[in-house]
Protein backbone atom coordinates (compact mmCIF):
# COMPACT_ATOMS: atom_id res chain seq x y z
CA UNK A 1 0.00 0.00 0.00
CA UNK A 2 2.73 2.50 0.91
CA UNK A 3 4.71 1.93 -2.34
CA UNK A 4 1.84 2.52 -4.47
CA UNK A 5 0.94 5.68 -2.28
CA UNK A 6 4.53 6.37 -3.38
CA UNK A 7 3.62 6.12 -6.97
CA UNK A 8 0.96 7.76 -7.28
CA UNK A 9 2.43 10.95 -5.68
CA UNK A 10 5.51 10.79 -7.65
CA UNK A 11 2.92 10.65 -10.75
CA UNK A 12 1.50 14.20 -10.08
CA UNK A 13 5.16 15.55 -9.16
CA UNK A 14 6.16 14.31 -12.21
CA UNK A 15 3.37 15.05 -14.86
CA UNK A 16 3.40 17.33 -17.51
CA UNK A 17 0.43 19.63 -16.33
CA UNK A 18 1.06 23.02 -16.51
CA UNK A 19 0.99 25.43 -13.84
CA UNK A 20 -0.53 27.72 -16.63
CA UNK A 21 -3.89 25.88 -17.07
CA UNK A 22 -3.52 22.48 -19.46
CA UNK A 23 -4.49 23.13 -22.84
CA UNK A 24 -5.24 26.60 -22.71
CA UNK A 25 -5.83 28.03 -26.23
CA UNK A 26 -5.56 31.34 -27.17
CA UNK A 27 -7.02 32.86 -30.64
CA UNK A 28 -5.94 35.77 -32.71
CA UNK A 29 -8.77 36.52 -35.09
CA UNK A 30 -7.36 38.36 -38.55
CA UNK A 31 -9.65 41.89 -38.93
CA UNK A 32 -10.85 42.31 -43.07
CA UNK A 33 -11.94 45.72 -43.50
CA UNK A 34 -14.31 45.08 -46.26
CA UNK A 35 -15.18 48.51 -47.39
CA UNK A 36 -11.77 48.84 -49.27
CA UNK A 37 -12.15 45.52 -50.85
CA UNK A 38 -14.17 45.84 -54.39
CA UNK A 39 -17.70 43.74 -54.47
CA UNK A 40 -16.32 41.24 -56.45
CA UNK A 41 -13.78 39.88 -54.18
CA UNK A 42 -15.84 41.05 -51.13
CA UNK A 43 -18.16 38.14 -51.66
CA UNK A 44 -14.78 35.39 -52.14
CA UNK A 45 -13.83 36.72 -48.71
CA UNK A 46 -16.25 36.50 -46.57
CA UNK A 47 -16.93 32.56 -47.44
CA UNK A 48 -13.00 32.06 -45.03
CA UNK A 49 -12.90 32.31 -42.28
CA UNK A 50 -8.94 33.44 -40.96
CA UNK A 51 -7.73 33.04 -37.25
CA UNK A 52 -4.06 32.09 -35.75
CA UNK A 53 -4.15 29.98 -32.42
CA UNK A 54 -1.73 29.23 -29.66
CA UNK A 55 -2.36 26.27 -27.77
CA UNK A 56 -0.02 25.70 -24.58
CA UNK A 57 0.30 21.81 -24.12
CA UNK A 58 2.55 21.76 -21.33
CA UNK A 59 5.30 23.73 -19.28
CA UNK A 60 7.99 24.27 -22.24
CA UNK A 61 5.45 23.15 -25.43
CA UNK A 62 2.68 25.09 -27.58
CA UNK A 63 1.04 24.71 -30.78
CA UNK A 64 1.04 27.11 -32.87
CA UNK A 65 -1.54 27.07 -36.01
CA UNK A 66 -2.80 28.93 -38.74
CA UNK A 67 -6.66 28.39 -39.98
CA UNK A 68 -8.31 29.70 -43.28
CA UNK A 69 -11.36 28.14 -43.79
CA UNK A 70 -10.99 24.54 -43.25
CA UNK A 71 -7.23 24.29 -44.17
CA UNK A 72 -5.17 24.19 -41.06
CA UNK A 73 -1.38 24.43 -41.04
CA UNK A 74 0.77 24.83 -37.63
CA UNK A 75 3.96 23.28 -35.92
CA UNK A 76 5.05 22.59 -31.93
CA UNK A 77 7.31 24.89 -30.47
CA UNK A 78 9.34 25.26 -27.45
CA UNK A 79 8.69 28.26 -25.18
CA UNK A 80 9.87 29.18 -21.55
CA UNK A 81 7.72 31.31 -18.91
CA UNK A 82 9.31 34.24 -16.68
CA UNK A 83 7.15 36.57 -15.14
CA UNK A 84 4.20 36.63 -17.25
CA UNK A 85 6.32 37.12 -20.18
CA UNK A 86 5.77 33.95 -22.71
CA UNK A 87 9.34 33.79 -24.55
CA UNK A 88 8.44 31.45 -27.97
CA UNK A 89 12.06 29.42 -29.26
CA UNK A 90 13.20 30.42 -32.55
CA UNK A 91 13.11 27.65 -34.21
CA UNK A 92 10.12 24.66 -33.80
CA UNK A 93 10.65 21.32 -32.60
CA UNK A 94 11.60 20.30 -36.39
CA UNK A 95 14.40 23.45 -36.60
CA UNK A 96 11.97 25.01 -39.13
CA UNK A 97 12.21 29.12 -38.64
CA UNK A 98 8.27 29.54 -40.35
CA UNK A 99 5.79 28.24 -41.70
CA UNK A 100 4.79 28.06 -44.81
CA UNK A 101 2.16 31.18 -45.77
CA UNK A 102 2.88 33.32 -42.71
CA UNK A 103 4.79 36.06 -43.08
CA UNK A 104 5.09 37.68 -40.10
CA UNK A 105 4.83 34.02 -37.33
CA UNK A 106 5.55 34.10 -33.87
CA UNK A 107 9.16 32.39 -33.80
CA UNK A 108 11.74 34.82 -31.22
CA UNK A 109 8.49 36.60 -30.43
CA UNK A 110 7.32 37.66 -26.59
CA UNK A 111 4.00 37.32 -25.48
CA UNK A 112 2.24 38.94 -21.87
CA UNK A 113 0.91 36.60 -20.59
CA UNK A 114 -2.28 37.25 -18.51
CA UNK A 115 -5.27 34.81 -17.79
CA UNK A 116 -7.68 35.54 -20.31
CA UNK A 117 -5.13 36.64 -22.89
CA UNK A 118 -1.60 36.60 -24.89
CA UNK A 119 -0.13 40.22 -26.19
CA UNK A 120 2.64 40.18 -28.97
CA UNK A 121 5.30 42.43 -27.45
CA UNK A 122 6.56 42.82 -31.17
CA UNK A 123 3.07 43.91 -33.12
CA UNK A 124 0.42 44.31 -30.63
CA UNK A 125 -2.12 41.49 -31.79
CA UNK A 126 -3.66 40.04 -28.73
CA UNK A 127 -4.73 36.36 -28.45
CA UNK A 128 -7.68 35.64 -26.23
CA UNK A 129 -8.37 32.55 -24.32
CA UNK A 130 -11.07 30.29 -25.89
CA UNK A 131 -11.12 27.52 -23.57
CA UNK A 132 -9.42 25.88 -20.70
CA UNK A 133 -9.37 22.04 -20.25
CA UNK A 134 -7.70 20.41 -17.15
Amino acid sequence: MRLISILILLGFVTSCKSKYGLKNSYVYRNKVDFDTINETNSKTLENFFTYKSIVILNESVLDYSIHLDHIKTGTTIKYKMENNLLMVDTVDIFNRKKIEGDSDGIFGDNFLFSNDSLVDLRNGNTYYLTNREK
